[in-house]
């Protein structure tokens, strides 16, 4: 082993292990829309390949990223897909989803003697509204590396099962065996993400396998300088994506408005933003101001609208991210305008597994 990669402080393993375990115990910049688009997210999905081949990035801690990143989202059945809200605890604020969440909860332990049925009903709609937690990644997809970095993040597993614990238990292998940072840029490993399809035909991850010898990030200097001195955090990339910040709506209305239950929507007919029982907002959503490039929110809106969305390109395939005792009939079911978008009573990630994350998102 090399001086460099004693001497590296990215490579402080004790650090790394006791933020692993601290997770079962317990920046944000400014993008253009164009530069945003360009940012993708790792997703471990390929119909003719057995496996994904990626390269874990060291986190930037002069940026204030952890070895192991965390971030709360919310996620919400919407038109048929599942979307997924940003956390306003990630911000150290008090998040008004989450207190609808709370709200309905207290509603619900007040019929607990009087209306048992109608009271588990109520915990488990409230149940919607809390926030879960990911863990985020930076990666390069050997498969993919003119993409760049890639942000990859998956849900905590309570059970030590998840995406994150077998990944370590492969990793720990790999550290014990070379005394070397698997995430070095001169003397890290490549870890194979092996694939698999489940008794439904859906993409699983099935483990993980580190490389036997050593590699360099790239063979290119300059090109393993650009990736390791990216200069957007996770925080940049999900935040930008899971906020929908229109003319006259900022971060802490469009949170109030996802737990009143009034998600502005896009109605492609009329071409303009529909935001239910706030007409006001819905003026000045849809105002053309000079101060506002109106060929940009068009562009938003239709990208939000269309399938190809980065978010939705990936709840979209998700459909396991649902309860298991949902059927796939009220899974699949089409939304209606007059439906509550937050109507469902499941908590669509509890118990999840490796198995049942599959290929994509909760992802």
């Amino acid at each position: 082993m090399s001086e460099q990669t004693k001497q590296d402080p990215l490579s402080d393993m004790d650090d790394l292990f006791n933020e692993y375990e601290e997770t079962h115990a317990q920046k944000n910049g400014s993008l253009s829309r164009k530069e945003l688009t360009k940012r993708t997210f790792f997703i471990p999905r390929d119909e003719n390949l057995d496996f994904k081949t990626i390269r874990i990035l060291p986190p930037r801690k002069d940026l204030g990223e952890k070895n192991i990143s965390e971030v709360l989202l919310h996620f919400f059945k919407y038109r048929n897909n599942w979307m997924n809200v940003w956390c306003a605890k990630n911000d150290g604020k008090d998040c008004p989803v989450c207190a609808k969440g709370e709200e309905i909860r207290d509603k619900a332990n007040l019929l607990k003697e009087s209306d048992p049925v109608k009271s588990k009903e109520m915990w488990m709609k409230g149940a919607n509204f809390f926030a879960k937690k990911y863990f985020v990644i930076r990666v390069i997809d050997r498969g993919k590396i003119d993409e760049g970095v890639k942000f990859w993040y998956f849900p905590y597993s309570k059970d030590r099962k998840g995406i994150l614990d077998q990944m370590m238990g492969v990793l720990k292998m790999w550290y014990a065996d070379t005394n070397i940072d698997w995430r070095d840029p001169k003397e890290g490993c490549d870890i194979r993400v092996t694939l698999g399809k489940n008794d439904k035909g859906k993409t699983t991850i099935t483990g993980f396998v580190t490389a036997r010898k050593s590699t360099p990030l790239s063979t290119n200097e300059e090109e393993a300088k650009k990736w390791l001195e990216d200069k957007y955090t996770y925080t940049d990339i999900i935040k930008a994506k899971s906020l929908l910040l229109l003319n006259g709506i900022d971060e802490d209305k469009y949170l109030q408005l996802v737990a009143e239950g009034n998600i502005p929507s896009w109605d492609a007919t009329k071409k303009r933003w529909i935001i239910t029982n706030h007409p006001e907002l819905e003026e000045l959503a849809n105002a053309r101001s000079k101060k506002v490039d109106t060929k940009d929110s068009d562009d938003k809106a239709e990208k939000n609208e269309a399938e190809d969305d980065l978010f939705g390109d990936m709840e979209k395939n998700n459909k396991v991210l649902v309860d298991k005792k949902v059927s796939t009939e009220k899974v699949n079911s089409k939304t209606t305008k007059e439906e509550d978008p937050f109507g469902e009573t499941t908590d669509p990630l509890d118990d999840l597994n490796v198995e049942d994350i599959g290929d994509d998102l909760p992802f």
